[in-house]
């Protein structure tokens, strides 16, 4: 669903445009009147009230020539990331020990073992993910950390891309082949990214990345590994093929009606003009518009120019 959304909404402004219109946001353009955004709130700076410096940087922010996809850290709130993704964490461990996806009565020795390898499985996978996704994303992508030591959004994308490429069977197989589960899962959401920049679909949280690819692999690996019904496990009674065409059919079924149900949904949003907000607002954001009402700045003009002036978006989606 969110892979429609974003395919059929198309990028934010700024991002996957040529570099053309991007100099002529900046203010960079050969025509004098593509002037950069900063050079029209001076112009209302000074027929208006003062303003803070740090709604400036507000603005400057989301102007997309430092939202682009060259830094990792543009535009994301890094501590609410690292929270989320423990928290996230978190659920998908009790979900794989207690949940439903378990299903598990705690009430003898071997469910109760069950459980404890539901839990520790999630956290071996994450933890190999999330360290081979910080190792090789920025090689493949070719990104910089900003004024950061570390790709947080890396590490913290590839935790999870890990927790969940182990999910659907991970209480059911052993420690070392959930670490390999682990290890296969980076490349996924690697491969995701990858593909998503290739077709140019803007998904900044990476949420289609994280679930997409990794959870296709866990319906995989679910039949491969598993101790009483895996392919590569051996046993006396092995039915691992049919579980594994069970899982395929499941997936193609689920993929396919979430598919069809998101674009019924959001193709007619799109053609009434209510998926997205006009390009001004986009660029200077709702939130930046909420607080300059309130410090008494009318920013009607600015829209008004930014309207008039800024190159409209060449990548509008499906």
């Amino acid at each position: 669903m969110a892979m429609v959304a974003a395919a059929v909404a198309g990028p934010r402004y700024g991002v996957y445009m040529p570099i053309e219109d991007q100099q002529k946001i900046a203010g960079g353009g050969e025509q004098d009147k593509q002037r950069g955004i900063m050079t029209l709130l001076q112009a209302e700076r000074e027929k208006t009230v003062e303003i803070d410096e740090l709604y400036l940087y507000k603005v400057r922010k989301l102007i997309k020539r430092e939202l682009t996809q060259n830094n990792v850290e543009s535009g994301l709130d890094l501590p609410l990331m690292i929270m989320g993704t423990v928290l996230m964490t978190l659920c998908f461990c009790l979900m794989n020990s207690i949940g439903l996806n378990a299903q598990f009565d705690l009430f003898s020795q071997h469910t109760r073992y069950n459980a404890n390898f539901g839990f520790i499985n999630t956290l071996l996978s994450g933890a190999l993910s999330g360290l081979l996704c910080y190792l090789c994303k920025k090689y493949l992508f070719r990104t910089n950390v900003g004024n950061h030591l570390f790709d947080v959004r890396a590490l913290c994308n590839g935790f999870l891309a890990g927790a969940v490429g182990v999910s659907v069977g991970s209480a059911g197989m052993q420690p070392y082949l959930a670490m390999v589960a682990g290890l296969i899962s980076a490349p996924c959401y690697l491969l995701g990214g990858l593909l998503f920049r290739a077709f140019q679909i803007d998904d900044p949280l990476e949420n289609c990345q994280i679930y997409i690819l990794p959870i296709i692999w866990s319906t995989f690996n679910s039949a491969l590994f598993q101790d009483t019904e895996g392919i590569l496990v051996p046993k006396a009674e092995n039915q691992g093929a049919d579980l594994l065409g069970v899982q395929v059919l499941s997936l193609s079924i689920i993929t396919a009606l979430a598919t069809v149900l998101s674009w019924i949904y959001f193709f007619p949003m799109k053609r009434l003009n209510s998926l997205k907000v006009p390009r001004s607002i986009e660029v200077l954001g709702r939130d930046a518009i909420m607080n300059a009402n309130s410090k008494g700045l009318d920013l009607k003009q600015l829209i008004e120019k930014i309207e008039a002036v800024y190159p409209e978006p060449k990548k509008r989606g499906c």
